[in-house]
C-alpha cells in the first residue's frame, strides 16, 4: 500500500471516528433539541408502577441510548479504517 493511501485511509478513519464521537457526547443536547424524547414510549408493564416524572425521565434516557448507539455505529468503520491505516 503506498504512503498516500496510507495516509487518506488515516484521515479518513480520524475523521469518521471523530463524527461519531461528537454524536455520543451531544447525545442529552441532540435529544433534547429534537425533542426525541416525546416520541419513545414507556412499556406499559413498566408504566403502571412509575410516576409521571419517573416516565419523562425513563423517555428521555432510553432516547439518549439511542442516539448514542447511533453515534457509536457511525464510529465503528472509523475505527476499522484506524486500525487499518495505522498497522505496520
Amino acid at each position: 500500500m503506498s504512503k498516500t493511501v496510507e495516509l487518506i485511509i488515516r484521515i479518513a478513519g480520524l475523521l469518521i471516528a471523530a463524527v461519531g464521537l461528537c454524536v455520543v457526547y451531544l447525545a442529552p443536547k441532540i435529544v433534547d433539541r429534537r425533542g426525541l424524547a416525546d416520541k419513545k414510549e414507556v412499556p406499559p408493564d413498566l408504566a403502571e408502577a412509575m410516576t409521571p416524572e419517573e416516565k419523562e425521565k425513563h423517555r428521555r434516557d432510553s432516547a439518549i441510548l439511542d442516539v448514542k448507539l447511533r453515534g457509536l455505529l457511525i464510529a465503528a468503520p472509523g475505527f476499522v479504517l484506524i486500525l487499518i491505516g495505522f498497522k505496520s
